[in-house]
């Protein structure tokens, strides 16, 4: 995934992989993982671990159709 804040896309994606297939070992993995109070699901890898409410931009992440096709991503304070 891209970005996980509340874990609850992640976590329910990973209900469905283990319902499916109920013998697999899952890993997950996201670019960013938003430590936030509260999280449903902690994915297995992150590239980037933010504690901030920063919006991130850049690199396919983008606002509303806007700065998607930055070749970086970008930390926005």
């Amino acid at each position: 995934d891209d970005i996980c804040d509340s874990g609850n896309t992640l976590m329910s994606v990973v209900q469905e992989f283990r319902h499916k297939y109920p013998d697999t070992n899952i890993s997950t993995a996201v670019c960013i993982h938003r430590k936030v109070e509260g999280c449903s699901y902690v994915p297995t890898y992150s590239a980037i671990v933010d504690r901030s409410d920063n919006f991130f931009a850049g690199y396919g992440l983008d606002d509303k159709g806007f700065d998607r096709n930055l070749p970086y991503i970008y930390n926005c304070k």
